[in-house]
């Protein structure tokens, strides 16, 4: 499930991961990625999420999709991560701006089985 409301970036994501072989959810807001969650027949594996979202905020939108989909990984991706996600420990995150090999590599780690990794993914220069 990808939740972002730059329409720009919620098609690079999509995109990518599609074409990774990913079964994509894409949702342009909170409460449409909310909705889908509670529909979807499927298992949602992973919460990608934009950190900054009008009128909530990305760590708001993991603990509501993980208390209807528990279990679920997620990864905030943000251009201002400094303290607020770092400091929740427990969150992967992805800086923006990423490449398609960043954000492959950061899904694969919260995906793979039996690891507990956490990605901390800076742009490099």
């Amino acid at each position: 499930l990808v939740v972002e409301d730059q329409e720009g970036v919620l098609n690079y994501v999509t995109e990518i991961l599609t074409r990774a072989g990913y079964l994509v959810i894409p949702a342009p807001d909170a409460e449409r990625a909310f909705r889908l969650a509670a529909e979807s027949p499927r298992p949602i594996d992973l919460l990608i999420t934009d950190f900054i979202l009008p009128g909530i905020t990305g760590l708001e939108v993991a603990q509501r999709i993980q208390t209807l989909r528990p279990g679920t990984e997620v990864l905030i991706m943000s251009g201002y991560i400094d303290q607020l996600v770092r400091g929740e420990g427990a969150m992967a995150y992805l800086q923006k701006p990423f490449s398609a090999d960043d954000l492959l590599n950061a899904v694969g780690l919260l995906l793979a089985p039996g690891t507990q990794a956490h990605v901390d993914k800076g742009t490099q220069g």
